[in-house]
């Protein structure tokens, strides 16, 4: 019985090493690509410094961004003190930015928060996987939850290119509300033109 198990264990050790090296890729196609994905998986390696807020990154910075794609990228970001959990927990300290080719694919975000480094994974499989705008507006998010800002972000993104490509069509805001990046800046806007 010893005997037999051996060869049918050695068989299936044979069997998986077969399967493995017929699914591999030739060695000309994984050369002829390598030194380009391995500068981009360089960047889409997310790292945080774990202070008091943690300070996390992944993927181009703002200015590389900038110096690589020019005026194409948005880069937009959600301070923690719009984020209903934040708030509740009292961690207001910080900001979420994204930045991306418009409603795009995203290459980069900077989270300053007290979760960082668990905020920033979501954004590691978005560069990672060249996902859009569009992609993290329309995944569910848990409310309240302190990664909903990343949603909030791209749903502000898509909703301002929409009303950007259709002007005309005052539907856009009036069905999805006013953009939550900007609600600071319009209250303070109000405030200063009242008497």
């Amino acid at each position: 019985h010893c005997v037999f198990f051996i060869l049918v264990s050695l068989s299936l050790i044979l069997l998986s090493f077969f399967f493995l090296m017929i699914r591999r890729p030739p060695r000309s196609t994984l050369s002829s690509s390598s030194a380009a994905s391995d500068v981009y998986k360089r960047q889409a390696n997310p790292w945080c410094t774990f202070t008091d807020p943690e300070v996390a990154h992944v993927g181009l910075t703002e200015e590389r961004a900038r110096e690589q794609y020019g005026d194409q990228i948005v880069c937009a970001e959600m301070k923690m003190s719009s984020v209903d959990r934040a708030v509740c927990e009292q961690e207001t300290a910080g900001f979420a930015k994204i930045i991306s080719l418009g409603q795009g694919k995203i290459l980069g975000a900077t989270i300053i928060s007290s979760a960082a480094g668990e905020l920033i994974g979501e954004m590691g499989l978005a560069v990672n996987k060249q996902l859009t705008m569009n992609d993290v507006a329309l995944s569910v998010h848990a409310y309240p939850s302190l990664s909903i800002c990343l949603q909030q972000i791209a749903s502000n993104v898509v909703q301002d290119e929409l009303a950007t490509a259709y002007p005309q069509d005052g539907c856009v805001r009036s069905c999805f509300g006013p953009a939550i990046a900007t609600r600071d800046v319009t209250l303070d806007a109000q405030q200063a033109s009242s008497p």
